[in-house]
């Protein structure tokens, strides 16, 4: 097969998990770990993933995350306490740890992301933004609307920058190394 060929095939590549809770978990999730006896930790380095979190504070996005996880995965898989959902299932855990990452400095997609689908890649990205993103009205020209997202995992911002021009959007990285929360 000829690159292009083969580039045709794999562009149906789907995920199996839903772009929306992926994007989410990315920007504002982790996974859940316990080290034994029903102690929780996110350190130990042995510890076993046993669910997966999002965060979010009240309002409208935490509402579309909660519907979102009920649809997937029934009300009675997921707790929830104050502003973070819960899904406890091991195995979900262990796919999200593997495929997405553990930490915001190494959150990033599977190598294949740049195969799926558009409207993946669309829900997806929304998805980001809404999670860690903000949109701002610029008076540059005849005004244009800009899209900031902020993220510390430098592959993960990379794959966003290659997402964007798949997607037919105009993207820039920048370095901030002057931002107290942030580094890219």
């Amino acid at each position: 097969l000829s690159i292009l060929e083969s580039d045709q095939i794999l562009e149906g590549v789907t995920p199996n998990h839903d772009p929306y809770i992926v994007g989410m978990f990315i920007t504002e999730g982790n996974c859940k770990f316990l080290k034994g006896k029903g102690q929780t930790t996110t350190i130990n380095e042995s510890a076993i993933p046993r669910g997966i979190q999002i965060h979010q504070n009240p309002g409208r996005i935490n509402d579309k995350i909660k519907k979102k996880l009920v649809e997937l995965y029934g009300e009675e898989k997921i707790k929830c306490a104050y502003r973070t959902y819960t899904i406890w299932n091991r195995t979900l855990a262990e796919e999200f740890h593997e495929l997405y990452g553990r930490y915001s400095w190494n959150k990033h997609l599977p190598a294949d992301f740049i195969h799926y689908p558009k409207e993946w890649l669309t829900t997806f990205l929304c998805a980001v933004i809404e999670g860690d993103g903000c949109i701002a009205k610029r008076k540059q020209g005849k005004g244009t609307t800009t899209i900031i997202i902020d993220t510390v995992s430098y592959s993960f911002l990379q794959q966003l920058h290659i997402i964007c021009k798949k997607l037919g959007f105009v993207s820039t990285m920048l370095l901030t190394p002057n931002r107290e929360k942030t580094k890219w």
